[in-house]
């Protein structure tokens, strides 16, 4: 939804470049040159309310394109999430767990035979403890890899907040800073247009008091 400044900015700009209009009613009436009879140059005001109309159009499609950085985030996010899921996936289909699972039934065997070789027992031990590491490892591997995948992903979010809030500022100062600038010169060139109708009355030059008005209503 448009601000009232946003709604005020838009008005105006569909008559700018202010100026150009302005010229067009100056080469008509040479008088409006003459300081001493419109002792106010009004020019300085419609060069300062065009561009500040400008500037703030501008900021305003910098402030569009803001969702580009989040646009950005999401993507290493999806990145990140599409590499964590894989990590897992890698995790859940190996083949220790089997492997573990044999040996340990046949140390569960060993338990309830007294006589069994010891050689066949310490090398089902060996197998054991061997799976055992080779699964250990492997799930350590990735959960180091899954706590580096979440550190990544967190230096993603700091990293789109602190560009969000870096360049959404930017935007808003210079939003504010060519609003204000507007309103002035705004309220600047009324009062001189004001003073111009007075003085254009007292010079009976209904043409040119027609032109003034025409023009005020653009400002």
């Amino acid at each position: 939804m448009a601000t009232d400044i946003e709604k005020f900015i838009l008005g105006i700009k569909k008559n700018c470049p202010l100026l150009t209009k302005w010229s067009a009613i100056k080469m008509k009436h040479k008088a409006l040159m003459n300081r001493s009879i419109f002792k106010t140059d009004i020019e300085p005001s419609i060069k300062t309310l065009d561009d500040a109309v400008q500037r703030f159009t501008d900021a305003l499609e910098d402030k569009k394109k803001l969702v580009a950085i989040i646009d950005a985030m999401n993507t290493g996010l999806e990145k990140t999430s599409a590499d964590s899921d894989k990590l897992k996936a890698d995790r859940d289909k190996n083949e220790d767990e089997i492997e573990n699972n044999k040996n340990m039934a046949q140390i569960d065997a060993y338990d309830k035979q007294p006589d069994a070789d010891p050689a066949d027992v310490l090398k089902t031990f060996n197998d054991l403890a061997a799976s055992y590491v080779k699964s250990f490892n492997l799930h350590k591997k990735v959960v180091d890899d899954l706590v580096k995948n979440g550190e990544s992903k967190v230096a993603l979010i700091q990293k789109g907040r602190d560009d969000y809030k870096a360049q959404s500022e930017k935007v808003m100062a210079a939003m504010d800073k060519a609003g204000a600038d507007a309103k002035k010169a705004e309220a600047d060139a009324i009062s001189t247009l004001g003073d111009y109708l007075d003085t254009s009355e007292e010079i009976e030059n209904a043409d040119l008091q027609k032109q003034l008005q025409a023009f005020l209503k653009l400002v």
